[in-house]
């Protein structure tokens, strides 16, 4: 038997989603990933959530952004971004503070997403606190997370924008 009709076989055989092509097709697949002693592994299923409904993913990247590696938490937080999870902005706006770079400047790009989504022309206390920590994280002494904060502020709602001006211009 050659070698590529015995491989057919052996794929034939194995029960539906248990070779590595399939591996993330479903959210409990994802979840048992995000348990792996891997970082790299972990951080890879954070990615995988950017294909799920933000409904199926939202517990699990709030979550992940728990996690103690923080490139698994700069993933997390930009798939909360991508999927403009509102229940987010606390934490990401407490991730400006964190004290790894690509966290930070992750947090601020996610919340530029996430302020300009559902609820953008009435903002919450949260929205507006997370607008203000952003005008204040502009002195932050990293210049990729500075970039972050600049395109997250001109991606604010109108509502918020207006704040952000009169509060970095005086006027």
């Amino acid at each position: 038997m050659n070698r590529a009709l015995a491989a057919c076989l052996v794929l034939a055989a194995l029960p539906s989603g248990a070779y590595a092509g399939d591996l993330f097709s479903s959210i409990d697949a994802v979840q048992n990933e995000l348990k792996a002693p891997d970082a790299a592994r972990r951080r890879d299923a954070v990615d995988k959530l950017d294909a799920f409904s933000a409904d199926d993913a939202r517990a699990l990247l709030l979550g992940a952004l728990g996690d103690s590696d923080a490139d698994v938490r700069a993933h997390a937080a930009l798939s909360l971004g991508k999927h403009r999870i509102g229940d987010a902005v606390p934490r990401l706006t407490a991730a400006l503070g964190d004290p790894d770079l690509k966290l930070r400047a992750a947090a601020a790009e996610a919340l530029g997403l996430v302020l300009q989504g559902p609820g953008a022309n009435d903002p919450t206390k949260d929205a507006v606190r997370a607008a203000e920590t952003l005008e204040r994280a502009l002195g932050d002494g990293e210049h990729e997370v500075r970039e972050a904060e600049i395109g997250a502020i001109g991606k604010l709602p109108p509502t918020l924008s207006r704040r952000t001006a009169v509060a970095l211009t005086g006027r």
